[in-house]
This record gives C-alpha cells, structure tokens and sequence, in this order.
C-alpha cells in the first residue's frame, strides 16, 4: 500500500490532539453557556421575587398597626404603607456594625440591642384607615388606651 506505519501513527496521534482540544473547546463552551443560563436565571427569579415583594408591600393600605412581642402589645403607630413600616421595624439596623442608637424605629433599636427577638414579634393591622387627621387620631387614643412600652406615651 505504501503507507508508512510511522506517518500512520503521527497521523492518528494528531486526529486525537485535535479532538482532545475540540472536547476541551466544547466543555469550555459548555461552562459559559451553562453560567449565563444560571445568570440569567437568578436575576430573572431576583426579579420575580422583587416585583412580587413590592406588589405585596404596597397592596396593604393606610391605618393604625400594632406590634406585639410574645401576644402583648408593645408598639402602635400609623402607617400610609404598613409593610414598609414593618421592614423597617423588624430590620436590625443596628446590630450590623452600626450604631444601635442609629437604628430607624425604637422596636428595631431594641432588636440591635438584643431586648426583642425578631421571630417572637408580631406586626398586626388593627384599623384600615385612609384620612391622616382620622388616623393618627385614632393611634393616639390606642396608644393613651394600651401605653404600649415602646411608644411615647401622649398627654
């Protein structure tokens, strides 16, 4: 035939070199594909998730809240958005490095300070109300009513 064994060989050597780095190339491929479908996955869930949270946080409307610790009430305020406000009350601020003093709200300050355990709290809407002047009314006369420990209590 007038092949040479030793050129047959070489030959077949560099077929396989080639395929190695073909397999390699694809498996490379692979991970880069693979990696920008997990991407676009999470920021696609991350975006879900966010839409869902602020479509749920601004579904509760306007009125007088109460938070309890273990069923007692220790804090009543008025909120134009009530899950907003409970964010803010049950973040703790405070307890990552920054000044407890710092904190956005006395329950969250609390809860820097180790005084309140987040998953004992509660936050409740007690009345729905829209009018400002009805509200923060009807807050005063329930704080004046309870003197819940975490509010100043009014005169």
């Amino acid at each position: 035939l007038g092949v040479n064994n030793e050129s047959l060989e070489e030959q077949l050597e560099l077929e396989k070199q080639i395929a190695d780095e073909k397999a390699k190339q694809l498996t490379e491929i692979k991970k880069i594909v693979s990696n920008n479908d997990n991407f676009i996955k999470r920021n696609y869930d991350l975006s879900i998730t966010n839409n869902t949270v602020e479509k749920y946080k601004s579904q509760t409307l306007a009125g007088v809240y109460g938070v309890f610790n273990n069923c007692k009430l220790i804090y009543i305020g008025q909120s134009v958005k009530p899950k907003n406000r409970e964010t803010l009350h049950f973040s703790r601020a405070g307890s990552r490095g920054g000044i407890i003093d710092e904190a956005p709200s006395k329950i969250s300050k609390a809860l820097g300070r180790g005084e309140l355990q987040r998953d004992k709290l509660r936050f409740k809407m007690l009345e729905f109300i829209d009018d400002i002047t009805t509200r923060l009314a009807r807050e005063k006369c329930l704080i004046q009513r309870y003197k819940p420990i975490y509010n100043d209590l009014y005169v």
